[in-house]
C-alpha cells in the first residue's frame, strides 16, 4: 500500500463500490492535529451537477467536523463507501440523497444512515478545479 491516499493514477485503479456514487478513500493522520483526513475520488454521476465522476475531494473526519443538513458526507455501508448529501437528521442517523436523484442509490432505497457509519464531511474539491464545499 502506498504511503499516501491512492487517488493518483500513479497508484493504479482504486476499488469500486456498488451502486450510486462510489468512492475510494484512504485516511491519513496528520502528526500535528491527529485529525483524520480523507482524500476521496468520486466514481459515478449520482452527485452531478455538484460533483462529477473523477472529482477529487478532501474531507475531514466526523470526529473533527460535525454533519449538518446540506453538507456532503462520506459513509460506509457494509463494505462499500459512498458520497451523498446529508438532507435531514432522523433519529440516530441521517437521511442522505444524491444531487442527481435519477442516478442515485440513497436513503430512498436503503433508509437512514446511522451515525456510526458516517466517516467524513467533504470540505474541498481538489480536482479538477479547486472549490470550497462548506
Amino acid at each position: 500500500m502506498p504511503p499516501f491516499p491512492p487517488f493518483s493514477p500513479l497508484w493504479g485503479e482504486m476499488p469500486k463500490a456498488e451502486g450510486g456514487s462510489r468512492l475510494a478513500t484512504e485516511p491519513i493522520k496528520t502528526p500535528l492535529t491527529r485529525a483524520m483526513l480523507y482524500f476521496l475520488r468520486l466514481q459515478g454521476d449520482s452527485m452531478s451537477p455538484t460533483l462529477q465522476d473523477g472529482d477529487r475531494l478532501l474531507a475531514l473526519s466526523t470526529n473533527l467536523l460535525s454533519v449538518e443538513p446540506g453538507r456532503i458526507v462520506a459513509f460506509r455501508r457494509k463494505t462499500d463507501l459512498f458520497i451523498k448529501r446529508a438532507l435531514s437528521r432522523e433519529g440516530d442517523g441521517w437521511y442522505v440523497v444524491g444531487d442527481n436523484p435519477s442516478r442515485s442509490t440513497d436513503s430512498r432505497r436503503f433508509g437512514v444512515v446511522p451515525d456510526n457509519q458516517l466517516r467524513a464531511v467533504a470540505v474541498l474539491k481538489l480536482l479538477p478545479m479547486p472549490r470550497l464545499l462548506l
